[in-house]
C-alpha cells in the first residue's frame, strides 16, 4: 500500500491504531508506515491456534524489531 501513490493523498487523520501481524514486521517499512499515516504500527504475534494475538507492543511502541509484553491469560514457554 506504501507504494501505491493515491495511498499518500489519504486523510488518515481519524486513525487512532494500526495493528499488524502475519509476519515479522520490517523497521523501516513500520518508519515509512508512521510517516504517511501519521500513526505508529503496534506489533503482534500469535498463532492461529492461540486465537490468534499472544503477545504485542503497547500502542505508540517505538521499537518495531522487538514484542513488549505478552497478554495475561496465555503462558509463552
Amino acid at each position: 500500500m506504501l507504494e501505491y501513490p493515491e495511498f499518500k493523498r489519504i486523510d488518515f487523520s481519524k486513525l487512532k491504531i494500526t495493528l499488524s501481524g502475519g509476519m515479522a514486521l520490517m523497521p523501516a517499512v513500520a518508519d515509512q508506515w508512521a510517516q504517511v499515516t501519521g500513526c505508529q504500527i503496534s506489533e503482534g504475534y500469535g498463532m492461529t491456534e492461540a486465537s490468534p494475538v499472544i503477545s504485542m507492543n503497547p500502542s505508540g511502541f517505538q521499537k518495531s524489531d522487538l514484542l513488549e509484553f505478552q497478554l495475561q491469560e496465555p503462558k509463552l514457554k
